[in-house]
């Protein structure tokens, strides 16, 4: 969105943000009907919390930071993750 629509960094974020949130609602919804949790609350209770702590936290951070950087930021993670699952790849 910020490269192609040319949105500012932080309503791009936002927006992303916004979708997820969205998109994991549905999903936990759809998981918690299937009976999908059953026995897990002990570790979906604490994933819950840090997530929304960290949400508020990556929220007040962002107003500091210049869109340039939270781009880099984004890149460097991305690059964490596509390694991360090129090696889960190659181990079979």
């Amino acid at each position: 969105m910020a490269n192609l629509l040319h949105f500012p960094v932080h309503l791009a974020t936002a927006t992303s943000h916004f979708t997820l949130a969205i998109m994991s609602l549905t999903g936990a919804a759809v998981h918690g009907l299937e009976g999908d949790f059953t026995g897990v609350f002990g570790r979906i209770v604490p994933l819950a919390i840090g997530v929304a702590i960290g949400a508020q936290a990556g929220a007040s951070l962002a107003r500091w930071v210049g869109g340039v950087w939270i781009i880099r930021f984004l890149v460097v993670a991305l690059a964490f993750v596509g390694v991360r699952l090129i090696i889960l790849a190659w181990q079979g």
